[in-house]
């Protein structure tokens, strides 16, 4: 059959078979320099100039093994190009979408089971967002609650920008005020987190079984799961991450800055997002060294992203503002959300909850979100009487909400940061270098900021930095060269954490 070269030209090799495990293209690129944005094949352009052909290639296990890409086919047009670009798609999109959907059930399943347990009881920081909300919408609340003398129709906690404690506010207004509308936005949020997250790890090169893993080892992180159900600012933000960064791949920057002005307005740590693609851009540049024309349109899609992102986020900001905030421009309120971050410090170093950046590595100093612990006393005093100790058979917690990450997820880090380094030396690595700008503009910063700075800090800083570690990781066991039987064994210990971090593990009706 022939085979065409790098530059397209083709050369007779009637019985070479295609080579064995070079990693599928994602979805929709004709130009295989183009990486991001929008461009989805994988890079042929060898750092030392050695043609593809004439490499190893690198061992990748996915839902289609021993599939040959568009890494030797022309590169604009004509039916093989466009043959191997769909070829892959044709043999495992199907299998696995079906298990991404039937995946996405089970998680939206678990996210609403119990979702009302315990009765009347707010998890963690819900107490401040949903007293906020009661503020905003005039309703009665307690009077010890945080915001309960403040001016009704603001939004009284000002050192977040105000629109997910608004959603939760409108859910409050047509569910009620219960839990349900403190949390569904939440559910919502997290849900569809999942699905940009498949996406993501698919347009930077993973296969369809690889990015069914990424979008896995993301939904099943404790981390991930449990912000997912509470009422509390996190997951909205990392909603606004993950799709303005799904966006910007696929080539579309205006929905891309829409989407991260979204996540900044719901927490100002959304500001990640376009940090994170615009430095995966110019890491990515620097790796491939595209031609001319493709690099000034990478120039216009990113400035593209980056004025929409300040432009719809400077002005959203200032019309929430006027209506639900005491602050007359985006700049007075940022500089007070700025002033309020920095006087956040602990001289004396980390109490309590607090935490060094370097101990979330180990899934250390996990914060107790609510725990309901459950007493069996060798006789029923009845009327709330308290059991006396000499009495007490047994004492365990029916309801345990943890801030901790999954254990399985956080201990294989380490071989998957090394394995991303590896990578960089691979033919596509797209992945490697998105994975590994995410965690370290995500993680990072917080070492020099509790270090030199004092600032006060929490184990669930992590959440905007889980991605990243799922997307490696998803990588690293979708490796041709581990053994499948590896590999089903970290998804069986990503579910045992996973169960055992589950908050409902001792809950009885």
């Amino acid at each position: 059959m022939e085979h065409s070269t790098a530059d397209g030209e083709p050369t007779e090799e009637p019985h070479a078979p295609p080579p064995p495990d070079v990693r599928e293209t994602s979805i929709a690129s004709p130009d295989p320099e183009t990486l991001a944005p929008g461009a989805t094949a994988p890079d042929d352009r060898p750092d030392d100039g050695t043609p593809p052909a004439d490499r190893e290639p690198s061992a990748q296990r996915d839902g289609a093994v021993g599939e040959q890409t568009n890494e030797l086919a022309p590169v604009y047009g004509g039916p093989d190009a466009a043959a191997a670009r769909t070829e892959p798609f044709r043999r495992g999109w199907q299998p696995a979408m079906a298990v991404m959907v039937a995946m996405m059930l089970l998680c939206f399943f678990l996210r609403v089971l119990w979702l009302d347990q315990p009765p009347g009881s707010l998890i963690f920081d819900e107490k401040y967002y949903v007293s906020a909300a009661r503020t905003i919408l005039d309703l009665p609340q307690p009077q010890d609650s945080p915001y309960a003398h403040n001016p009704p129709g603001k939004d009284p906690n000002q050192e977040h920008p105000p629109l997910a404690k608004l959603t939760m506010a409108y859910n409050m207004r047509v569910l009620g005020d219960n839990a349900w509308g403190w949390r569904w936005g939440s559910v919502v949020a997290g849900t569809l987190a999942i699905v940009f997250m498949y996406q993501i790890g698919r347009l930077v090169g993973l296969g369809p079984w690889a990015g069914v893993l990424a979008a896995f080892l993301f939904a099943f992180d404790n981390l991930v799961f449990v912000t997912s159900r509470i009422g509390i600012l996190d997951i909205f933000m990392l909603l606004g991450m993950l799709a303005g960064a799904a966006w910007f791949l696929r080539g579309r920057p205006i929905e891309a800055g829409l989407a991260f002005a979204f996540g900044t307005l719901c927490k100002e740590y959304g500001l990640y997002g376009p940090a994170i693609v615009v430095c995966f851009i110019v890491a990515l540049t620097v790796y491939q060294r595209p031609k001319r024309p493709i690099l000034w349109r990478r120039l216009a899609q990113t400035l593209t992203m980056g004025v929409v992102y300040l432009a719809s986020f400077l002005v959203a900001l200032w019309l929430l503002d006027r209506h639900w905030s005491t602050y007359t421009n985006p700049i007075s309120h940022l500089t007070a959300i700025w002033s309020y971050g920095t006087k956040l410090t602990h001289p004396a170093g980390p109490t309590g909850i607090e935490s060094w950046p370097w101990e979330w590595l180990i899934n250390e100093v996990q914060i107790p979100y609510l725990t309901v612990t459950v007493t069996v006393c060798k006789e029923s005093l009845g009327n709330g009487v308290p059991c006396p100790q000499d009495d007490i058979i047994r004492q365990y917690a029916s309801i345990l909400f943890r801030g901790a990450l999954n254990p399985y997820l956080i201990a294989g880090l380490p071989l998957a940061l090394a394995y991303a380094l590896a990578r960089l030396r691979g033919l596509d690595k797209r992945n490697a270098v998105l994975a590994l700008v995410w965690f370290a503009l995500a993680y990072l910063p917080f070492l020099p900021a509790t270090i030199l700075d004092h600032r006060i800090s929490y184990i669930y800083y992590m959440l905007p930095a889980v991605p990243a570690i799922a997307l490696a990781s998803a990588e690293l066991f979708a490796d041709q060269r581990i053994p499948r039987a590896v590999t089903a064994g970290y998804i069986v210990g990503i579910l045992y954490g996973f169960a055992g971090y589950f908050p409902f593990a001792g809950f009885k009706l």
